[in-house]
């Protein structure tokens, strides 16, 4: 029996039972034996437990945008349990170790769960990181006294008596501090919520596609560019293709 899970950590490969089922922005789908769960959480402290389908048929069709989508012949006993049909006898065609089968419902389901739950995951991440980069600029002590520098007249003037300051200025100072602190952490959490609602939302995969391209820069399928006017198709040269960044656009 195997459980499957999404994971930004690197060390979960050291399991023994680790196998890999796929990744995107460093965050993986893996599965291991219950063997190895005892040993899981110190090595991933920040990861989830996800659906087999999930972990399996979300990374591997990812974005699939498309009614009908290529399989290996290899891999289709994973697709036949999946689908619950026989993918081969259903779509004999077999080009260069491929077959053509549709992208039905149940296929589109997983891969927007697994792409609203990446994206969860990154967009916590990062304003996680932006977060701690922020409070990295002030040491834990002093941000431990905001709320006595704040509330306590007493500790906020033996402060100002200590830096040689007036303490009527200096309360000003600490006050005017106290709100450009509370005003970005609210900042930053609205637009952290914003995001994800964004994505939450989304009703289809193409809808997704189009969030992942605009805020993660990750360019959707080029069907799919061609078809929302971000790919320009050229006879005579090559294709004009809006351009798309790198790295995080949030």
């Amino acid at each position: 029996m195997r459980n499957y899970y999404l994971t930004n950590s690197r060390a979960v490969s050291k399991l023994y039972s680790f196998k890999t089922h796929g990744e995107i922005f460093n965050w993986r789908f893996f599965s291991i034996d219950k063997i190895d769960k005892e040993n899981l959480k110190e090595l991933a402290p920040r990861c989830i437990e996800v659906e087999k389908d999930v972990a399996i048929f979300g990374i591997k069709s990812w974005g699939e945008t498309r009614d009908e989508i290529s399989v290996y012949n290899k891999e289709c006993e994973v697709d036949n349990e999946f689908e619950e049909f026989d993918v081969v006898a259903e779509n004999p065609e077999d080009t260069q170790g491929k077959i053509k089968i549709p992208m039905s419902d149940k296929r589109k389901n997983i891969v927007k769960k697994a792409m609203k739950l990446v994206a969860k995951f990154v967009i916590e991440d990062e304003y996680d990181t932006k977060y701690r980069g922020y409070l990295a600029k002030t040491s834990a002590l002093e941000r431990d006294t905001w709320n006595y520098q704040v509330e306590d007249s007493d500790f906020r003037d033996s402060l100002a008596d200590i830096k040689g300051q007036e303490r009527e200025e200096f309360g000003s100072i600490v006050f005017s501090s106290g709100n450009s602190h509370e005003d970005y952490v609210k900042t930053l959490y609205i637009e952290c919520q914003s995001l994800k609602q964004k994505f939450y939302d989304a009703k289809t995969i193409e809808d997704l596609s189009v969030l992942y391209e605009d805020h993660f820069n990750l360019p959707m399928q080029s069907h799919l560019a061609i078809k929302l006017g971000r790919e320009i198709v050229n006879v005579d040269k090559p294709n004009e293709r809006q351009n798309v960044g790198v790295g995080l656009n949030f």
